[in-house]
């Protein structure tokens, strides 16, 4: 199909060896800066003297910096050689064939590549976001036009899916419309080669807008049954009226002729089954859809892929045992499938074995290499035992193999999905959160995406956005318990206790053994001052997972209330243990060392927290009063200036610095670092 569409383009273009003629003609008139200046136009579909001179101004040198030594006369003689033809008011094209010559001879080229086929693309967007929202219509159009352009190249899903959102939304008596995003799409025939369906679409939209029906219909035939709309990219594109009825008179004339033979046996229903399944299952009717894949198992039991669609229901009803026993089932039948590996290391993560889940992830990376959210969710359990250089390492392998994942189908969304939440990982946040409002523009319904986007928010410290997003996440699936713990965690910052409280409450009674819950409630019975359930609710995380560094964490803070500095230290060792890369364990067993009058051991904690985070001005702080008690004078004044400076609006900071100061006898900087601290208490920013 993609082959078809590639000669279609060019039968509007001349024969190839007619355009290399072209092209080496211009280069020997012209010579060899005019034909780079040729190369770079070739980008943009549409070309005006002012597109074309600022290209000629913005790109003056190769990628390595070396002059083009291009004229600005190359402006004028390009636009009148027969390279191009005027199509309207200063306004050209060059002919298909040349266009995309040219474009492969840049890219093909050491002194340009990829690298100045994305400059190319990001000159473009900029260039026409402006005339995007233009009140005349032509200028509008030829801005959307270009800006597809400049995606199709460097951004190929993100322009098939605005183009497929054209389609569905085109009026389809509007055939000049219809044909106008028709030759668009064909005219991105290599870039787009990894989406047929749009590309065959496309084709026939063309013979329906030029009014041949008759081919049209025979191109959708091919596509769908009896006019179904076509799913491109989570995007239902509609077939013409028209060619639906001629579909449908085509269909009864073959009726009529096999009116005489027998009837077909009645097909097994374990497909229909299945797709029922999956309908309940992404609508979040997870117990509908767990019925479904019972009833197709019932008809086929050695189907692998539809156990791991009865897995993934399981696990979405936080039944995770049953949910490894239906992945480990799969895996008996096709041991590999990497779905089954992932689904399992899913499920054996949520049952603290994360061990055993590293395993299950590693499995998945074997059999696909490809899978990116095998990569994300094996980074995400190195990050939680600790291991936080193997998971950064990881994490960045999950983002490489996201961009070699160019083929969009059936795991489009999850390679979005693990990009996204490798982002969280990483802490690059604001990325993650528009990786995952692109999943939500496919899917409005995709409950990770607002999960992952939920938490991206929250570690932004926008926590009313935060809220909403976990809500709709609760919304979209009531047993979700990642969604609930976000919207928990948010509700503590917002000092929102007893919702926050009810929240985690609320997610025991979902799945009791989701340690994570039992650590936000303790977090909410310390900020309630009652000491003694936080600590409860500590001991429980911990019995359903030893292992879990945050809990040694809380357990140490509720020791440090009680006054059990000894025993505090112990349990932020323990935290260190299963978790070195985190700067709070250090910071928090620093407290309780000094409080010990350990000032020196305290004074090597905070060291190696500042290594780890030195953004942290309450780290800072914090060795400042160590040295202070160790009469190091100067040094906890550095650190107190490096915290204010970190952190200028503090107030307490400054009276942290007037008590050094003291001790350094400095009264009239002691009296202004009082003020200052008066002046932000009163005047809060």
């Amino acid at each position: 199909m993609v082959e078809e569409a590639h000669a279609e383009t060019f039968l509007r273009g001349l024969r190839p060896q007619v355009a290399r003629r072209r092209i080496a003609s211009f280069r020997r008139r012209f010579g060899i800066a005019h034909l780079y200046l040729a190369e770079h136009a070739a980008f943009p579909l549409a070309l005006t003297p002012d597109i074309l001179y600022r290209l000629w101004a913005n790109f003056p040198q190769d990628i390595h910096g070396e002059k083009l030594d291009i004229p600005w006369v190359a402006v004028a003689d390009l636009l009148l050689s027969n390279l191009c033809d005027e199509v309207g008011v200063e306004l050209y094209e060059m002919n298909v064939t040349v266009r995309a010559i040219l474009l492969n001879d840049l890219i093909s080229d050491p002194k340009f590549g990829p690298q100045r086929k994305a400059q190319l693309s990001d000159f473009l967007l900029a260039y026409v976001q402006q005339q995007l929202s233009s009140p005349d219509p032509d200028e509008r159009d030829f801005a959307r036009a270009q800006r597809w352009t400049a995606m199709a190249y460097t951004r190929p899903i993100e322009a098939a899916y605005e183009l497929a959102k054209a389609f569905s939304d085109l009026d389809q008596n509007d055939r000049a419309e219809m044909g106008w995003i028709a030759s668009l799409v064909e005219t991105f025939a290599e870039p787009f080669a990894s989406f047929p369906s749009l590309l065959t679409y496309a084709r026939g939209i063309g013979y329906e807008a030029r009014g041949d029906t008759e081919r049209a219909a025979s191109v959708f035939a091919k596509m769908t049954e009896q006019g179904v709309p076509i799913g491109v990219l989570g995007v239902d594109l509609p077939v013409p009226q028209r060619v639906r009825k001629h579909l449908h008179d085509e269909t009864e004339k073959d009726a009529t002729k096999e009116v005489s033979k027998p009837p077909a046996p009645i097909p097994e229903n374990r497909e229909q089954w299945r797709k029922e399944g999956d309908d309940h299952y992404n609508a979040g009717r997870y117990e509908a859809a767990l019925a479904a894949y019972e009833r197709a198992l019932n008809s086929n039991p050695h189907s692998a892929v539809i156990y791991v669609s009865k897995g993934n229901a399981l696990r979405r009803l936080n039944r995770q045992g049953d949910a490894l026993a239906a992945y480990e089932q799969a895996l008996r039948l096709d041991e590999s499938l990497a779905t089954a590996y992932a689904g399992k290391g899913d499920a054996l993560s949520r049952l603290n074995r994360q061990e055993d889940a590293l395993a299950a992830y590693e499995q998945a990376i074997s059999h696909d290499p490809s899978m990116v959210y095998a990569y994300s969710a094996k980074g995400e359990v190195l990050d939680t035992l600790g291991r936080t250089q193997e998971a950064r390492t990881t994490l960045e392998e999950a983002l490489r193999a996201f961009e070699r994942a160019v083929q969009p189908g059936l795991y489009l969304v999850d390679a979005y999905l693990g990009k996204g939440n490798a982002l969280n990982v990483l802490k690059r946040y604001q990325e993650a959160i528009s990786v995952f409002d692109w999943i939500i523009q496919l899917d409005a319904h995709n409950v990770d995406a607002y999960t992952g986007k939920g938490c991206g928010l929250y570690y932004l410290e926008r926590y009313q956005e935060a809220l909403a997003v976990c809500e709709r996440s609760i919304e979209l699936d009531p047993n979700n318990v990642v969604g609930y713990n976000n919207m928990g965690y948010t509700l503590i910052s917002l000092k929102r206790y007893k919702e926050a409280l009810a929240t985690f409450t609320r997610i025991i009674e979902l799945d009791p053994s989701y340690t994570t819950a039992y650590s936000g409630l303790a977090d909410v019975f310390i900020a309630l001052e009652r000491y003694e359930e936080a600590q409860a609710a500590y001991e429980q995380a911990l019995r359903l997972d030893p292992n879990s560094a945050a809990a040694y964490n809380g357990k140490g803070r509720v020791l440090r209330v009680f006054g059990r500095y000894e025993e505090a230290v112990i349990a932020y060792d323990a935290a260190i243990r299963l978790d070195t890369g985190n700067s709070n364990f250090y910071n928090n067993k620093g407290s309780a060392l000094s409080y010990l009058g350990r000032f020196q051991e305290a004074i090597d904690a905070y060291q190696r927290a500042i290594l780890l985070d030195p953004t942290n001005a309450i780290i800072y702080i914090n060795r400042a009063m160590t040295l202070n008690e160790l009469g190091r004078y100067q040094e906890a004044l550095e650190d107190c200036d490096q915290a204010i400076l970190l952190e200028p609006e503090n107030s307490s900071f400054y009276r942290n610095k007037g008590t050094v100061l003291e001790k350094l006898g400095r009264r009239e900087a002691v009296k202004q670092a009082y003020e200052l601290a008066e002046q932000l208490d009163n005047n809060p920013s």
